[in-house]
């Protein structure tokens, strides 16, 4: 088995990993744990650290980093079908699980069965991965850094298209150490235009760093 073909499979695995944590995200496993230990007065006094609650902000947390050690194993195989697609299905998995409150058990669902299908779409580049239920298109998200590299410019003469208003406001803004992002589709016929390149319909997040 090949580098490439091992880094989709991986990419694979960590898919269903999230999606049957989410699955079973509410199913306390009905265990109460008691941590007790001595005061300062010498008493014997305990706490339960598995509670419903405590369960659940466990889940939670542990969500939360296997969405961001997935993104980061994402963005560093190469040649991932669908790369885009996954990327922002794990951000709506995010998002979902950093809300206050309890999520309930429909959402969660409809999440964990779109990661299966992102699983499969992940070593399949003819397997849609069809992250969103309503089927719309899921737009690639693209940096300064990204259009730059795509059109062999330097990030400067991009910020120079930037600052003379010929890019449309970023969809998403940055700030805290992020760039920000533009939808491909808006900024690719300004690239054409401007550079007089041939660029793909689809942006290849996978061979230009962000």
């Amino acid at each position: 088995m090949d580098e490439t073909v091992q880094g989709r499979e991986s990419v694979a695995i960590e898919l269903r990993m999230l999606s049957k944590l989410l699955a079973t995200y509410n199913k306390h496993p009905g265990r109460w744990v008691v941590e007790s230990e001595i005061d300062e007065n010498g008493l014997l006094k305990g706490r339960a650290i598995d509670t419903p609650e405590g369960y659940l902000g466990e889940r939670r947390e542990k969500g939360i980093a296997r969405v961001a050690s997935l993104k980061r194993r994402v963005a560093s195989v190469n040649d991932v079908p669908n790369r885009c697609r996954i990327d922002e299905l794990l951000d709506s998995v995010a998002e979902t699980l950093k809300e206050d409150g309890p999520i309930d058990d429909e959402r969660l669902s409809n999440l964990a069965g779109r990661l299966r299908k992102a699983a499969e779409a992940a070593v399949d580049e003819h397997q849609p991965a069809d992250p969103a239920s309503s089927g719309e298109q899921i737009e690639c998200h693209v940096t300064l850094q990204q259009m730059a590299a795509i059109v062999s410019k330097s990030k400067r003469t991009l910020e120079r298209l930037r600052d003379n208003e010929k890019l449309p406001a970023p969809a998403v803004k940055g700030g805290e150490g992020k760039a920000d992002e533009w939808i491909w589709s808006e900024v690719r016929p300004i690239l054409k235009r401007e550079y007089s390149r041939t660029l793909p319909k689809v942006f290849p997040a996978d061979r230009f760093a962000r």
